[in-house]
């Protein structure tokens, strides 16, 4: 794994500078790379306005030609309430189930495969460990780009010129983890088995990281082919939570679906930055005039310009 080659190990936990960076390079990256407009979501419930509100971020701010919605039961989605709001965009959606026959299609060892698959099925009630081994192996089999549900895209990825990367872990030290909220990975790349063989006998391999699981990934190993960049590009609040900087438009992650007066729009919030990641706020109630409910209808402007799609009212109260 690697860092980017302009911007120093220290700067990157300097949110500020970052910023200032994102502001004043259009381009991130110098790698010789071409975006098909895949991108990748999983979910594994019923479904809810939050979920749209994720895809209309990525119909709004990228080039698309299909959005895979990864899910694990077929009847739960689509007797959701909200399935008829996801149906809107099924020009450019396609629901898909995560099984073993998906899982088969990817490349490389047979023994490997069927170890991770092994740590796939074994851990029924680690979603979230899952969902690590999931998303490398669909951007493995289809390429594309993965992003969480609660990962909230602000500008064309097309800008980051890299063939493989993904955001740092924005609560430890940059020099240690690597966080999988947003994931670029090219086709047939093996990453994911990479990251198998560096501890192959531990069902955790794909979170390897300090006493807790999650999308974390030791920096430090050499043959991981994947570019780390600043976590202040994709998540600005998670290193600076609760404190007070100037630069910060809202400055912890319960604030984005509050109340608020200011006129904010795609053009101004946390301008420069790829993404927002709300850290899984499903629980707050969706204001239309909270700092979502106002980006969400940016994203209604947008979308019908873009599209001639009037999307559906989402966060009506």
């Amino acid at each position: 794994m690697k860092l980017i080659k302009d911007i120093s190990i220290e700067q990157y936990d300097d949110s500020e500078f970052c910023l200032n960076y994102l502001n004043t390079h259009k381009i991130i990256g110098d790698e010789d790379v071409s975006y098909d407009g895949i991108f990748h979501i999983h979910w594994r419930s019923t479904l809810n306005e939050k979920i749209i509100f994720q895809i209309k971020s990525i119909l709004a701010t990228q080039y698309v030609t299909k959005i895979y919605l990864w899910i694990e039961n077929q009847m739960v989605t689509m007797l959701s309430p909200t399935y008829i709001l996801l149906m809107q965009f099924n020009k450019f959606l396609e629901i898909k189930v995560f099984n073993k026959t998906i899982f088969n299609q990817i490349k490389g060892d047979f023994k490997n495969k069927e170890r991770i698959w092994q740590y796939y099925t074994g851990i029924q009630n680690d979603h979230r460990y899952r969902t690590d081994i999931l998303r490398h192996v669909i951007l493995s089999i289809y390429g594309g780009m993965y992003t969480d549900c609660d990962t909230f895209l602000l500008r064309d990825v097309r800008d980051i010129h890299l063939k493989n990367w993904s955001a740092t872990w924005g609560l430890v030290n940059v020099s240690n983890c690597a966080e999988f909220c947003i994931l670029k990975e090219e086709k047939d790349s093996d990453i994911y088995e990479q990251m198998f063989l560096t501890q192959p006998t531990n069902t955790y391999c794909f979170a390897i990281g300090n006493d807790f699981k999650h999308s974390a990934f030791n920096i430090k190993h050499e043959k991981i082919n994947l570019t780390v960049l600043p976590d202040t590009f994709f998540d600005p609040v998670w290193i600076n939570h609760d404190k007070n900087l100037p630069f910060l438009t809202v400055n912890n992650f319960d604030k984005f679906f509050e109340k608020t007066i200011k006129e904010i729009t795609m053009d101004n919030f946390f301008k420069g930055c790829f993404a927002y990641h709300w850290h899984n706020r499903w629980s707050a109630p969706e204001l239309k005039d909270s700092y979502a409910g106002r980006l969400n209808q940016d994203l209604d402007r947008i979308i019908e310009e873009k599209y001639n799609i009037k999307p559906y009212k989402i966060f009506n109260n």
